[in-house]
């Protein structure tokens, strides 16, 4: 089963959120 889209785009997010706060 996939991730919804929804739930897949916060996890982007939030990940992208880390890289910009680990520089």
């Amino acid at each position: 089963v996939d991730i919804e889209p929804s739930k897949r785009l916060l996890r982007d997010i939030w990940e992208w959120e880390n890289t910009l706060a680990a520089e």
